[in-house]
């Protein structure tokens, strides 16, 4: 019986501004397997020090990956390859956006982040996230920056590119599609010249 799962993760609960405080939040390895989900922390919560507690989490996780890859995660199951499910685009957009919330980031920085990952969701919303490339997205910002000024074109490609960097933090994916893209020339203001009148008496 074939089973589809997804790649564990390391969830290290809510953002803290210091590794310190980091390491006292309750850390997961989260998977799904056929739709369900699955939080291992084999009580290595018990762990406070930052760097220590990332080394024993990394190492669950690999673990946990070696045995769904096997098989051997499975009571019974074929230990022949199973189908890997990435994630797909709409639901790493969620989590981004509640990533974002999480680090406290201002409501008007998550509304322009939410507005510009929209055209993304539309396009490749149902794709799973290493289906997205680099010529992609270029062809997205080509496409929208035809009715947008150069600097919301390159805010856009700013905010793309920190979505893709969160997707790598996070395991998903190993490069950036949004990386190397120039952005366009934003022209400097031009200031008014005032000048002094004098006044006749």
């Amino acid at each position: 019986m074939t089973k589809n799962f997804t790649s564990p993760v390391i969830l290290q609960g809510k953002i803290r501004s210091t590794k310190t405080l980091q390491a006292k939040e309750t850390w997961y390895v989260e998977f799904y397997v056929d739709g369900k989900r699955h939080r291992k922390s084999e009580g290595l919560n018990r762990i406070k020090n930052y760097q220590e507690k990332i080394i024993a989490f990394s190492d669950l996780r690999d673990s946990y990956e070696q045995q769904l890859e096997s098989g051997a995660f499975f009571y019974g199951g074929d230990p022949k390859k199973f189908k890997v499910i990435k994630l797909n685009v709409s639901k790493l957009i969620k989590e981004f956006l509640q990533y974002q919330r999480d680090k406290n980031s201002r409501s008007k920085t998550i509304q322009s982040y939410s507005s510009k990952l929209t055209h993304l969701e539309k396009l490749y919303g149902r794709a799973p996230i290493d289906e997205v490339h680099h010529n992609h997205i270029v062809k997205l910002l080509l496409q929208l920056g035809k009715d947008w000024k150069p600097k919301t074109h390159n805010n856009c490609k700013l905010i793309y590119s920190s979505f893709f960097e969160y997707c790598i933090m996070e395991g998903h994916i190993e490069k950036n599609p949004a990386s190397r893209i120039k952005g366009r020339y934003v022209p400097k203001p031009k200031y008014t010249k005032f000048f002094k009148m004098k006044i006749s008496h």
